[in-house]
């Protein structure tokens, strides 16, 4: 690992400019109405008798942009207001997974129709490995076991139908995806044999994730503390643009937030180990200790109201979802 990792990276954006970041892009996505257009073509999907058929694809768009879009506003106002807006941040977290089911349901279908008129046709991916990575990190982080473990089996099944691409390499995501796989024991996949570039094992590239695979869970953290400071003087390295290789790993709301660091906390804390005790700039308040669990899962209005329709105009969407399912996941609405 030599010295990279020694000291926090020098370009690391400081939190204060990154809230200013962040409200420059709120301003901008405000002034243009990117909410309110996102809006009138989900409620074109609820509402409009017409065809509202054709209104799906671009409302699961929108639904999919604007989850994204609060994850980043909800972290810029959290380092703002010096706390978490925890049931926020994990309404738009559930919004994000579903627009992903729907994704998968939407390929599924294409499949099945292509299959009688185009049997050649390829299904293009509708996501790449970060986002997934990502989504079972925060799940985790956030507490609920069920939704973890719901979550990674969902997006490994993703990757199982190929519906997952991209040729960013993202490191911390792929060890994030490679330690669900072994703490949860699921069937490990033959990550290697994907056809991109990320089909690497995360472990051989980075020698700091291989020294975490084999020391997150010790009884003793005399090894495991400094490697989990080396972890976070990577994420700022990772995190900044400005910095050679940068911004491979992290950014929008993951930029400043410590998740890989949480995701092993969590991990270890449902396992019944102690918690390290490190002292970085990126683990000051409000990201200074684990999250509170979230053991009750609300669903905003919304989601509610987008499931209901889907399943109104597409009533083979749930045979359609369990027929095409490879690992053992659940619709979560």
């Amino acid at each position: 690992m030599g010295d990279l990792y020694c000291a926090v990276a020098p370009k690391f954006r400081s939190r204060k400019a990154f809230v200013a970041y962040e409200k420059k892009i709120r301003d901008i996505k405000m002034a243009r109405n990117h909410a309110g257009k996102a809006k009138i073509k989900i409620d074109q999907f609820l509402f409009d008798e017409t065809d509202p058929c054709d209104y799906f694809f671009p409302a699961i768009i929108e639904f999919e942009n604007l989850s994204f879009s609060n994850l980043f506003f909800l972290t810029g106002q959290c380092l703002v207001n010096n706390g978490w807006n925890l049931p926020a941040y994990q309404n738009s977290l559930l919004s994000l997974l579903l627009s992903y089911q729907l994704w998968f349901y939407n390929c599924e279908a294409m499949r099945l129709r292509f299959a009688l008129t185009e049997p050649s046709k390829r299904i293009n991916p509708i996501g790449i490995p970060l986002t997934f990575g990502n989504m079972i990190c925060l799940m985790a982080v956030f507490g609920n076991k069920d939704l973890f473990v719901n979550t990674t089996n969902f997006c490994l099944d993703l990757f199982d139908r190929g519906l997952v691409g991209g040729d960013a390499i993202p490191l911390t995501q792929l060890f994030i995806m490679r330690l669900a796989e072994r703490y949860l024991e699921v069937v490990e996949r033959n990550w290697l044999a994907d056809p991109y570039p990320w089909a690497v094992d995360p472990c051989e590239e980075e020698p700091l994730f291989e020294a975490l695979m084999r020391h997150w869970d010790d009884e003793n953290t005399n090894i495991l503390e400094p490697l989990l400071v080396q972890l976070l003087n990577r994420h700022t390295f990772q995190a900044s643009r400005n910095n050679k290789d940068g911004a491979k790993d992290f950014d929008g709301h993951t930029e400043q937030f410590p998740l890989e660091l949480f995701f092993i906390y969590r991990l270890r804390h449902w396992n019944g180990l102690m918690l390290p005790s490190l002292k970085h700039p990126m683990i000051e308040p409000p990201f200074h200790e684990l999250p509170t669990q979230l053991e009750q899962v609300i669903f905003e209005n919304r989601d509610r109201q987008i499931m209901r329709r889907v399943r109104k105009i597409f009533p083979e969407f749930d045979r359609v979802v369990e027929e095409a399912k490879i690992r053992p996941w659940k619709m979560i609405l």
